[in-house]
């Protein structure tokens, strides 16, 4: 039994708990965000595709860990997943002026993914060099589900664990 608790101990410390379900039937997917994470509306005007953002809180914006939900319907960005990654790629080394640092192939809610960490230039969000995470899922559903997390770029590597937690907590419904 000692082992089992102390099983149960590690895992819930390693793998960090969940505060909040966040759940959108309209677009077909639930998450799970660790504590600290709060919900915020996002910008549709500037941002149409934002499903859900969430964010920590901190004095300095670039210092806030932010995670977004990007929707895309396939014919609106483009027909694959080769296609949609070598367009973002192209976009971070273009216009952001940024730079991968590492690409994965990933599953996520049983699906395969692209995960690209970079860091680059976004006006969106401080102007300021920043550090990206983003999980590209083709769906079944013909859509693409971008999962995006963004720092200042001395403090990614502290938001980093909860961002691929927020990504593991990420299911499309069946």
């Amino acid at each position: 039994m000692k082992i089992f608790a102390g099983i149960s101990l590690f895992l819930a410390l390693t793998l960090g708990a969940y505060a909040e379900t966040y759940v959108d039937k309209e677009n077909g997917f639930t998450l799970n965000a660790p504590d600290a994470w709060v919900k915020k509306d996002p910008d549709l005007k500037k941002m149409p595709y934002v499903a859900l953002k969430l964010q920590t809180m901190g004095p300095v914006a670039n210092e806030r860990g932010l995670f977004y939900v990007d929707i895309f319907d396939q014919d609106s960005q483009s027909t694959t997943e080769d296609i949609y990654v070598r367009n973002m790629k192209d976009h971070i080394t273009g216009p952001m002026q940024g730079e991968i640092l590492s690409e994965e192939k990933v599953t996520v809610s049983g699906l395969p993914g692209v995960k690209v960490v970079y860091r680059g230039i976004s006006h969106k969000f401080t102007g300021n060099d920043n550090r990206f995470m983003r999980v590209v899922v083709h769906a079944n559903n013909g859509k693409f589900y971008v999962l995006h997390g963004v720092t200042g770029k001395a403090h990614f590597e502290r938001h980093q664990a909860d961002f691929d937690q927020l990504v593991a907590g990420f299911q499309l419904s069946k």
